[in-house]
């Protein structure tokens, strides 16, 4: 056996590990525990970005909803289909996109979308009549898909 050769102090690993500041999820997500609702959250990232997810699955534990969004080492071809379909967000295409895939409930990160898009996509979704504002905090609006 060669796990007793082996003392556990002689299996360390050395390598740089970067560490960010934990931001407590939005309090405004919170009003999804009350839906029976199929959440999506904008930026929806395409797939060389599925990493971004990993946030919003935090977030999840505020509202234990459905997700589109997901996060489990593996990117099946409805996330890459869904990510091309909602990347035109708010537009008519992208909102109806995002009702045949079940959606009820979009989580938008202002901040984010902004960086990913720009400041009038932002605009856009504030002024879409397509959404319904349920709650706002700070960055992050949440919104009903009218149908």
């Amino acid at each position: 056996d060669w796990s007793s050769d082996v003392c556990s102090s002689d299996l360390g690993f050395a390598a740089p590990i970067d560490y960010v500041e934990w931001t407590p999820p939005s309090a405004a997500v919170s009003i999804l525990r009350h839906t029976s609702g199929t959440v999506a959250v904008i930026p929806f990232y395409g797939p060389e970005r599925v990493f971004r997810n990993a946030d919003y699955l935090l977030e999840s534990t505020r509202y234990w909803r459905p997700m589109l969004n997901g996060y489990s080492g593996l990117t099946p071809e409805s996330y890459v289909r869904h990510a091309a379909q909602f990347a035109s967000f708010p537009r008519a295409d992208a909102l109806e996109a995002l009702r045949a895939a079940g959606v009820t409930h979009v989580i938008v990160h202002e901040a984010a979308l902004s960086d990913w898009a720009d400041a009038q996509t932002v605009r856009a979704v504030r002024e879409s009549t397509g959404l319904r504002l349920l709650a706002r905090d700070q960055d992050v609006a949440v919104y009903a898909l009218r149908p």
